[in-house]
């Protein structure tokens, strides 16, 4: 392991993110929305079930299309 890796550890500190810089933007972001916290959480949620959804709609949608497009290039002898 190179040292200036080794030597960046003790540097540090044992929490996810910084507390201070975690309650600013969450004050910031009460100001600007203006919304209680549910909101923020309702939202956030229907963000991580729409993704998936989302994604999935559209594979399915381009195996429809693929299927199309074989069915036509069989069909006309192409």
């Amino acid at each position: 392991m190179p040292w200036p890796t080794m030597l960046s550890v003790p540097g540090h500190h044992g929490e996810a993110a910084d507390p201070e810089l975690l309650a600013w933007i969450k004050q910031l972001l009460d100001h600007v929305l203006g919304s209680s916290a549910w909101v923020i959480v309702a939202a956030v949620g229907l963000a991580l079930v729409a993704f998936p959804v989302g994604l999935i709609l559209f594979y399915l949608t381009q195996q429809r299309r693929d299927r199309s497009d074989t069915y036509q290039t069989t069909r006309d002898g192409k």
